[in-house]
């Protein structure tokens, strides 16, 4: 998106596991909690990605002692509020849907949620158990990102897949059927 001239801010909202700045390799000292409680500058401590110009990303920084109270408050959302009057986008990274109640808090209030899903390490249950509990919530399911992907091996992949896919089952239905439109 930050590619195709959009402004994009990446939030990392896992606030139990941080992981967004090992993946861009940064530090994650200051971030969105010293954003909200010690009135940092959010100027100061967004990191903006000179490899992908257009995208900032925003660290966890401190952890909390109850994340999911935080992702809840007035204050997180009016940040996210401020937040969208300066970008375009702005990408929520949350943790698994099934381990805590963040991902269904944060999924209630954004426009869309795209699921995560590990090749040949998630459980099939285990993702229609998450699309259950996002629908019980009332979450917009946009598609799913599948990640881990052995492309060296993406033939015989495919080919489990299809093997596997059941069209009588609703919940597979609906979130393969959003795969297969993206």
């Amino acid at each position: 998106m930050a590619r195709d001239g959009k402004s994009v801010l990446l939030i990392d909202s896992d606030l139990r596991r941080p992981r967004i700045h090992e993946n861009f390799e940064i530090d994650n000292d200051q971030g969105l909690t010293n954003v909200l409680f010690e009135h940092a500058k959010f100027d100061e401590v967004v990191y903006k990605e000179n490899a992908i110009p257009g995208l900032s990303v925003l660290t966890s920084g401190i952890l909390p002692p109850s994340p999911d109270e935080l992702l809840g408050s007035e204050k997180y959302w009016s940040f996210i509020e401020w937040a969208k009057g300066r970008f375009d986008i702005i990408l929520l990274d949350a943790p698994p849907v099934l381990i805590v109640s963040d991902a269904a808090i944060l999924s209630q209030k954004v426009d869309g949620v795209v699921l995560v899903v590990a090749a040949h390490h998630t459980k099939k249950q285990a993702v229609i158990n998450a699309v259950g509990s996002l629908d019980k919530v009332g979450a917009n399911i946009l598609g799913v990102a599948i990640n881990k992907m052995n492309f060296g091996k993406t033939h015989r992949y495919y080919g489990e897949y299809y093997n596997t896919y059941d069209t009588k089952d609703k919940k597979k239905g609906k979130l393969f059927g959003a795969v297969s439109k993206r």
